[in-house]
C-alpha cells in the first residue's frame, strides 16, 4: 500500500533552489519529499554505490509501492 500523499505533486513542495551537504541532510530536506511525490526518479551518474540508494530507501519504497518507476544510468566501473 503506497503512503504517497492523494494528489501529491512536487510542484507543491516547498524546495530550496540549492541544497548542499554542509548546511542540508539531503536525504530528509531533499530526496525524501521528492520521491514521496514523484511516479518517476531518472539518474544518470558517472560514479554510483548502493549506500546512495540505501540512504534514500524510504523514499523510493513509496515511489515503487505506489508503481513508480525508477531508471538509473550509471558507469560500468
Amino acid at each position: 500500500m503506497s503512503t504517497r500523499p492523494a494528489n501529491s505533486r512536487l510542484a507543491d513542495l516547498p524546495l530550496e533552489t540549492e541544497y548542499r551537504s554542509d548546511c542540508h541532510d539531503l536525504v530528509r530536506d531533499f530526496y525524501l519529499p521528492c520521491l514521496t511525490h514523484s511516479t518517476q526518479y531518472r539518474r544518470a551518474v558517472g560514479y554510483f554505490t548502493s549506500r546512495g540508494l540505501s540512504v534514500a530507501a524510504q523514499g523510493i519504497t513509496v515511489l515503487v509501492d505506489g508503481v513508480g518507476r525508477m531508471l538509473l544510468v550509471t558507469s560500468q566501473d
